[in-house]
């Protein structure tokens, strides 16, 4: 059997968080990329990540809080191959004084 075919049966066979080479966060990543101090806006490339999950940890949310509410957006993109996609809200949340809750604005 080929190298070829064994990885291709495992990609096709598994689900990507069954595979011993599979974590939830890329920690070690996170807390290099926070350590060299890159900017929000800064572009990452996760070479070899197979079915990484560093993206995920790296979507956008955008807070903005004031004394009495802090309203926050849930923001995504189509894909990470484009530099231009374009960065969609798909959902906002308020919490205000005097609600218990988040409350959802919009989805």
């Amino acid at each position: 059997m080929s190298d070829k075919t064994h990885w291709e049966g495992i990609y096709a066979h598994k689900p990507a968080n069954e595979v011993s080479w599979y974590r939830p966060h890329l920690d070690v990543s996170l807390d290099l990329i926070r350590e060299i101090g890159l900017k929000r806006d800064a572009r990452i490339i996760d070479v070899g990540g197979g079915a990484s999950t560093l993206v995920d940890d790296l979507i956008d949310l955008r807070c903005k809080l004031t004394p009495r509410l802090w309203t926050t957006d849930f923001r995504v993109v189509p894909t990470v191959l484009s530099q231009d996609a374009p960065v969609s809200t798909i959902a906002s949340f308020v919490v205000e004084q005097g609600r218990a809750g988040a409350q959802l604005l919009s989805s």
